[in-house]
């Protein structure tokens, strides 16, 4: 498991804003009844949380990320550390959230589920949909990068029966057992299953193994001890010699 790394925003909270927050502001919206836990999360974060009405019905409130007055604090504030990332009206994930430690990168994907996600109360398949192919692409590859089998499916967001755009909609389906956990809200973490049905929606497997003609290889040294590697855009722990096969195939070093 990776070490955490400095991050200039709790991720949580963070992940938490990019799923419900509003863009030009320093808040989120939130269901009345899940207004104690985010204004937790916000004082935990040091910050100050405020409530007011908001998020255009009777049910949501608008909680507002504040702090303390006085020198500095456009840069002690969330939403000046929020223009420092280029996110005011811009959200996506920073590359260097991305690449975080195991624990960072879980909470960002947390708090992206516990505001935008859902899971499935009969298979306990957990959804992201966004318009967003940003977040959504974040969002699948926290996913892949703590293990789960992610999948992105497109569609067309409409309303009103009026197109509205390509939607982008990531799932996997996680299991207790399973080293992270997707959410934090106890209303959608309880909803995880004991197993996965037996589909094998939570793991990866070979589908195929297909003999090539020997080729020229280099050889490369890798700190694991049992020489294993993370290849290529689902983060499939693979040997190290065929990580050489693959680069010296493709003319690159899958990411």
């Amino acid at each position: 498991m990776s070490d955490d790394v400095p991050l200039p925003l709790d991720p949580y909270l963070l992940g938490a804003w990019l799923g419900d927050g509003t863009s030009s502001s320093a808040s989120l919206t939130a269901h009345v009844s899940d207004v104690p836990h985010w204004i937790a999360v916000i004082e935990a974060a040091g910050f100050i949380p405020t409530v007011r009405p908001g998020g255009g019905t009777r049910d949501t409130r608008a909680v507002g990320i504040t702090c303390t007055p006085g020198q500095g604090r456009r840069g002690r504030s969330f939403m000046g550390r929020l223009v420092e990332l280029d996110l005011r009206q811009n959200k996506h994930v920073p590359d260097g959230y991305l690449s975080a430690g195991a624990a960072q990168r879980e909470a960002l994907l947390q708090g992206l589920l516990d505001t935008d996600g859902t899971i499935n109360t009969t298979r306990g398949q957990v959804e992201f949909c966004s318009m967003n192919s940003h977040l959504a692409t974040a969002v699948l590859q926290l996913a892949r990068s703590l293990g789960w089998r992610a999948t992105l499916r497109t569609g067309r967001a409409t309303l009103a029966g009026r197109d509205c755009g390509e939607k982008l909609r990531v799932f996997f389906t996680p299991v207790r057992t399973d080293p992270f956990v997707p959410f934090r809200l106890a209303r959608k973490r309880d909803r995880v299953k004991e197993l996965d049905g037996g589909k094998g929606r939570s793991t990866l497997s070979i589908a195929a193994i297909t003999q090539v003609e020997p080729v020229p290889l280099c050889s490369i040294q890798v700190a694991a001890l049992d020489g294993m590697v993370v290849l290529g855009d689902h983060f499939v722990p693979t040997l190290a010699n065929l990580h050489n096969f693959m680069s010296y195939r493709t003319g690159r070093v899958p990411a």
